[in-house]
């Protein structure tokens, strides 16, 4: 009886350990949709019927910033090798993030070889940004503050194009805030973006223009696998030891026999 015990005990540490052993050896990915988009124009105003990314500036002299939200704990798509959400419990295992514009959604315009397009936490209130109460200053907290990345777009020659698909690395500081909205349980994160490139005569110069798509953005991560306790290979190998000791001695005393 005390032999089939310790060789249960001993087959579930292995188990266990083989389990966490293959967690450790893997990553995964994980795309999120934003479930939050819109602009802010330079008079403060946002329409939040609008759902529009239009970033840049207008010939009237208008400028748009724009903003996107995501929820860190949504259910992964089927296709994402993380089969579960985040939750809290996971702060600290975002090792990687990358922000994916969609092609094709609204036009792009320029007379410059290219736009310089920068991503900024957001801090403004989030209730009042999405009703369109957040004035002046949600619009100058959209592109300012704590710089997530930025992304260089060619728009060679003043003519209304398509906008390419934008792919665009964040940086540590974005890493940093992704796993504290998670350690928090707010599991809510905000990219601001702007044009920082725009040249001093009132032109034209934007990107997503009457864009239409929902969601206008993806964000990519990559998760650590979830780390092998350390004590655990050390107690499967003792047992292991143990069990080889046991299985001679119980040879040695068959033969004796």
């Amino acid at each position: 009886m005390i032999g089939i015990r310790f060789q249960t005990a001993l087959a579930q540490v292995t188990f266990c350990g083989a389990l966490l052993t293959g967690s450790a050896a893997m990553g995964a990915t994980l795309s999120l949709d934003a479930v939050d988009q819109g602009w802010y124009r330079n008079d403060g105003s946002h329409t939040p019927s609008n759902l529009n990314t239009l970033t840049g500036r207008l010939s009237n002299g208008r400028e748009y910033r724009s903003w996107y939200g995501f929820d860190l704990t949504a259910d992964p798509d089927d296709g994402d090798s993380q089969e579960t959400a985040l939750s809290q419990a996971d702060a600290g295992r975002i090792t990687a993030a990358t922000l994916v514009f969609a092609a094709g959604n609204g036009l792009a315009r320029s007379q410059d070889q290219s736009e310089t397009l920068e991503f900024y936490d957001v801090t403004a209130d989030k209730t009042q940004l999405r009703a369109g109460q957040g004035g002046l200053a949600a619009f100058d907290d959209l592109g300012n503050g704590r710089q997530y990345g930025s992304v260089e777009y060619a728009t060679v020659g003043n003519t209304l194009r398509a906008v390419n698909e934008i792919s665009v690395t964040l940086d540590a500081e974005a890493l940093e805030d992704l796993n504290a909205s998670l350690a928090t349980g707010e599991a809510q994160f905000y990219v601001g973006a702007v044009l920082s490139s725009l040249s001093s005569q009132q032109r034209s110069e934007y990107l997503w223009a009457w864009s239409r798509l929902t969601p206008a953005v993806q964000l990519n991560l990559e998760i650590a696998p979830v780390p092998l306790p350390a004590g655990l290979p050390l107690l499967a190998g003792a047992l292991g030891g143990l069990w080889l000791v046991r299985r001679k001695r119980l040879r040695t005393g068959a033969a004796c026999t």
